[in-house]
């Protein structure tokens, strides 16, 4: 074997041996980067629990809204109520729905109970309002935003989602009316425990603030708009779509229906900001042109930023 060739077979080992060493330090760079943000969201829902639901007996529904009325019946840590909880749950939801849940649904449950007594029994965080139509709003938010980052990086919490799948997976019941129904009763429950109806709605205002903002951090906000533009003028409208915007787009073949005539419609993916612009354009061109506009929560490939 020449010399050459041994120098290119031992260049390819080295080349080889380097690829794998780069794919496993981005992959544990990236298990880290994972790790970290469930740990912030742990923190900041249980922020949220400490300086929210807890000192204005808000229940959000779930194992949390459970724990806030235990935690004032009975002056129990809540903390260490949410892992007497979801740690049996957790359990229950691998044997029944098997091991999809994984060390980070194990990591956010733990992390979400520690820090849930961090900040209430530790360092007494506490804020005073005086509106209280604020904290399930805001108590919603927060909350929505902790548990969100725990879910977008695939981890859970247990809870009365896992109780959903598994009631949703051995009855007739859907996964999304099955949540309903606990929910439901938990916080009927925080009514009538607290003997207040205002207690009972605050806590439904703040599930459902919080579910939105879990969906928004999931999908993201819709930032773009897909525009499908039919029109005869096909040709006029690409060029100001190319030239007037800088955007690409793609000419879709077609057929009428009505007419059973074959048509190209362009389809297009602009900002919001670039929408007023290209609907004005579109309007001047061909006042007739049909056109269709729709959110996009997420945009991949040359001219959009990619979402984190």
């Amino acid at each position: 074997m020449g010399r050459a060739m041994k120098e290119e077979l031992i260049s390819g080992r080295w080349g080889e041996a380097r690829e794998k060493h780069d794919l496993w330090s981005n992959s544990r760079r990236e298990l880290l980067f994972q790790y970290v943000i469930i740990t912030i969201g742990a923190a900041i829902f249980g922020a949220a629990l400490a300086m929210f639901m807890l000192p204005y007996k808000i229940a959000p529904g779930g194992v949390a809204g459970l724990v806030v009325i235990l935690a004032h019946l009975f002056t129990w840590p809540p903390g260490i109520l949410l892992l007497c909880f979801n740690i049996p749950i957790f359990f229950l939801g691998m044997r029944s729905l098997g091991y999809g849940f994984g060390l980070k649904s194990l990591c956010g449950t733990v992390l979400i109970s520690v820090f849930t007594d961090l900040c209430y029994e530790v360092l007494h965080l506490q804020l005073r309002i005086d509106n209280p139509i604020l904290v399930p709003v805001f108590g919603g938010v927060v909350m929505g935003v902790g548990l969100g980052l725990i879910i977008k990086m695939g981890g859970a919490t247990s809870g009365s989602g896992t109780i959903a799948r598994i009631i949703a997976r051995y009855t007739n019941i859907t996964h999304g009316t099955a949540i309903l129904i606990i929910n439901s009763i938990i916080i009927g429950l925080a009514g009538f425990a607290f003997q207040d109806a205002d207690k009972a709605m605050y806590g439904m205002l703040s599930l459902w603030i919080s579910s939105k903002v879990i969906d928004a951090l999931m999908e993201g906000m819709d930032y773009a708009r897909g525009v499908y533009i039919i029109t005869n003028k096909t040709d006029e409208i690409s060029r100001v779509i190319l030239d007037n915007l800088g955007r690409g787009g793609t000419a879709l073949k077609a057929r009428g229906l009505y007419t059973n005539a074959d048509r190209e419609v362009i389809f297009c993916v602009i900002t919001r900001k670039e929408l007023p612009e290209i609907t004005k354009l579109i309007k001047k061109i061909d006042p007739r042109a049909f056109t269709v506009i729709t959110p996009v929560h997420e945009v991949l490939g040359e001219g959009f930023r990619e979402r984190v």
